[in-house]
């Protein structure tokens, strides 16, 4: 008689998530202007005046971490 045995083995699964808005912020021209709407919309998306919702999902990915755990 033949046993079978079933071999099973674990593995961590990333689940990423991406969200994408463009936000439009105004900010006095000058040669820093870039660093400036930055760090404007840094300020507004922190103090959650700027939060991100199903409305801007772009896409998920699922990456293998590690399968480094085999069982028997």
């Amino acid at each position: 008689m033949t046993e079978t045995t079933s071999k099973t083995r674990k593995y961590q699964v990333e689940i990423v998530e991406t969200l994408r808005r463009v936000v439009t912020v105004e900010v006095p021209d000058t040669p820093n202007s870039d660093n400036m709407a930055i760090a404007e919309i840094s300020r507004l998306y922190r103090e959650e005046e700027i939060v991100l919702d199903s409305g801007d999902y772009v896409c998920t990915s699922f990456n293998i971490v590690n399968d480094k755990t085999k069982t028997e």
